[in-house]
């Protein structure tokens, strides 16, 4: 028996337990972070569809490379029909889901976007509930899990609706020029100098 082996094996199980727990709290963070700096570009006047190339580009720009890598055997199965199919399902998975998430965002804060998507589980789940794709089972760990992340993303969506607190200004009063305060300046002194004409 091999105890140097077996000590790997449960390490390495050890490991994988916190890996994914892990990983989707940084998803989340990531997310957060994409929502914030989302509003400030749209704010600042950026063009939607520019934002949503410029995230698309830096996207595959970070696959492109896992693609080339463990996907090597798969690319002698593209052709005319799965480049359709990829096209189709990136445009109505992706493209047209943010543009209208993007313009959402233009005329509201971060956080009603981020209500919107801690809903989305509850959600998912009351439909495969509906469509009986789901079996809820109150005695078993899954079932328990199940209901506990639903009271989890219900209780941050009523947490981030009713909570006031105060506001969090980001970088744009920092980053103001000292030209273009200057140009704000002129330009309000020659208003200035109007009305008094």
């Amino acid at each position: 028996m091999d105890i140097a082996g077996a000590g790997t094996t449960v390490a390495a199980a050890a490991g994988a337990g916190w890996k994914a727990p892990a990983s989707m709290v940084l998803v989340q963070l990531f997310v957060t972070g994409m929502n914030i700096l989302s509003k400030v570009s749209i704010g600042d006047g950026m063009f939607i569809f520019a934002l949503l190339v410029y995230r698309s580009i830096v996207g595959a720009a970070f696959i492109l490379p896992f693609a080339l890598i463990f996907e090597r055997g798969k690319w002698k199965d593209m052709d005319w029909r799965a480049l359709r199919w990829i096209f189709l399902n990136a445009f109505i998975g992706y493209a047209v889901p943010m543009s209208l998430y993007y313009y959402g965002l233009e005329d509201t804060t971060p956080s009603y976007a981020i209500i919107f998507l801690n809903i989305i589980p509850l959600f998912t789940f009351t439909l495969s509930l509906l469509f009986r794709l789901e079996t809820l089972k109150f005695r078993s760990v899954d079932g328990v899990l199940k209901i506990v992340g639903v009271l989890f993303s219900v209780g941050d969506t009523m947490l981030i609706s009713l909570y006031k607190g105060k506001k969090l200004h980001l970088w744009n009063p920092i980053l103001k020029l000292k030209n273009e305060q200057q140009t704000v300046y002129n330009q309000s002194s020659s208003r200035d100098i109007f009305v008094a004409w």
